[in-house]
C-alpha cells in the first residue's frame, strides 16, 4: 500500500492517547457527593468516547499507511540485560481490538450512568472503572510482553477493587478473592515468560521475538520454558476447567463490572496468545495441551449451561464455553478463526 500520511507515527501515537486519557481522567480525587459523582462520570464518559474517537482515527491512519510501530522510550533494568520500552504495536490485531474494546468501555460507561444514578459512590466508581478501562486499552495496544504484563496487573488490581465495590455482597467478594489467586499466580508466569523471553532474544519487543523465533534452528530450553508459562496463563486468566469457578460468581458484581469482564478482561490470555504465536508454533506439545484443556473446559461448561435455571448463570457459562472455544482454535493452530471468534463473541456480549 502506498503511503498517503507523511507521518509513519500517526497511528502509534493516537494508539497511544487511547489508555492515556482514560487514565488521566480517573487521576482526580473523588469525594462521595452528587456533585463530585457527576463531573466523574462527565469526564471519565468524554474520556471513553475520546478513545473511541481515537481508535477510529487510527483505523483511517493504518489503511492510508501509517502502520509503523510506536517506541517512546525504554527503561533500562539494572542487573538485565534487556529493557522495558514503552511501545505500541501498530498492526491488524491491534487496530481490531482496540476498536473493538473501545467501543465495549464507551458501552459500558454509558450504561453505568444510569445504572449508578444516585448512589453515593458512583464517583469512585467512575474511577475505578477509568483506570481498568484505561490499563486494559494499555495491555491491547502494547508492543512487547513487559508492558502488556505490567498493563494486566495494574488492570487485575483496578478490577479487584471493582468487583469487591459492594462490601455488602459476600459472593461477589468471595469471587473477588478466587480470582486475585488465579490472575497474580497467571502473572507470576507472565513476568516469568517475560525474563526468558528478554534475556535470551535481548528485547521485549514482540517484533523481535517473532524475527528471533524466525531464524532459529532450534529453539532454546529457556524459551520453551517461557512457552509453557504462556499456556499457563492462558489457562488461569481464560478460566478454563478446573480454574472456571470464579468466572461465574463474578456475576454477583454490579452488572457493568461483570459485562467488562466478560466482554473484555477475560480475553487477556487470548490476546497474549495471538500475540506470541511465533513462539507457540515452535512448542507444539504447549499447543496441544492448550486445545485439550479448551476442548474440556467447552464439554463442562456447555453441560453445565444446559442445568441453569437463571439468565446471568447461563451467561456466564457460555462465556467459559466460548474461551474454551478459542482456546482449542489456538491448540490447532487456527490463530485467523480464533481471532474472528473473539471479535463475535465479544459483540455479542455487548447485546
Amino acid at each position: 500500500m502506498q503511503t498517503a500520511i507523511s507521518t509513519p507515527w500517526l497511528t502509534g501515537a493516537l494508539l497511544l492517547v487511547m489508555p492515556s486519557v482514560l487514565v488521566l481522567s480517573a487521576l482526580p480525587s473523588v469525594r462521595p457527593t452528587r456533585q463530585s459523582a457527576l463531573g466523574t462520570r462527565y469526564r471519565v464518559r468524554w474520556a471513553a468516547i475520546v478513545a473511541l474517537l481515537g481508535a477510529l482515527a487510527g483505523d483511517i491512519g493504518y489503511f492510508l499507511g501509517s502502520q509503523t510501530s510506536l517506541e517512546i522510550f525504554k527503561i533500562t533494568l539494572p542487573g538485565l540485560g534487556f529493557a522495558l520500552p514503552l511501545s505500541v504495536a501498530v498492526n491488524g490485531l491491534t487496530m481490531v481490538l482496540a476498536t473493538l474494546v473501545s467501543f465495549v468501555i464507551v458501552m459500558i460507561t454509558q450504561y453505568s450512568v444510569e445504572y449508578l444514578d444516585g448512589d453515593p459512590h458512583q464517583a469512585r466508581f467512575f474511577r475505578l472503572l477509568a483506570f481498568t478501562g484505561g490499563f486494559f486499552l494499555l495491555v491491547v495496544v502494547s508492543g512487547n510482553i513487559g508492558l502488556f504484563t505490567l498493563g494486566i496487573i495494574a488492570t487485575g488490581f483496578s478490577l479487584n477493587k471493582l468487583l469487591k465495590f459492594y462490601n455488602t455482597h459476600p459472593k461477589a467478594i468471595m469471587a473477588a478473592h478466587k480470582k486475585s489467586i488465579f490472575t497474580r499466580t497467571a502473572d507470576l508466569f507472565l513476568v516469568g515468560a517475560s525474563a526468558l523471553i528478554g534475556s535470551h532474544v535481548g528485547s521485549l519487543q514482540f517484533d523481535a521475538l517473532r524475527q528471533f523465533v524466525a531464524h532459529a534452528t532450534e529453539i532454546p530450553f529457556a524459551l520453551q520454558i517461557a512457552a509453557w508459562l504462556i499456556i499457563g496463563a492462558v489457562i488461569l486468566k481464560s478460566a478454563h476447567f478446573p480454574f472456571q469457578g470464579w468466572l461465574i460468581q463474578v456475576m454477583e458484581a454490579p452488572t457493568p463490572v461483570s459485562a467488562l469482564m466478560h466482554a473484555g478482561v477475560v480475553y487477556s490470555g487470548a490476546i497474549i496468545a495471538l500475540r506470541t504465536t511465533s513462539l507457540l508454533v515452535r512448542v507444539p506439545d504447549a499447543l496441544l495441551f492448550l486445545g485439550i484443556m479448551g476442548l474440556a473446559t467447552v464439554v463442562i461448561a456447555s453441560l453445565a449451561m444446559t442445568t441453569q435455571t437463571a439468565v446471568k448463570s447461563m451467561l456466564a457459562w457460555s462465556t467459559t464455553a466460548q474461551l474454551g472455544f478459542m482456546s482449542l482454535e489456538l491448540g490447532l493452530g487456527l490463530f485467523p478463526l480464533a481471532l474472528l471468534h473473539l471479535m463475535f463473541i465479544t459483540r455479542l456480549e455487548k447485546t
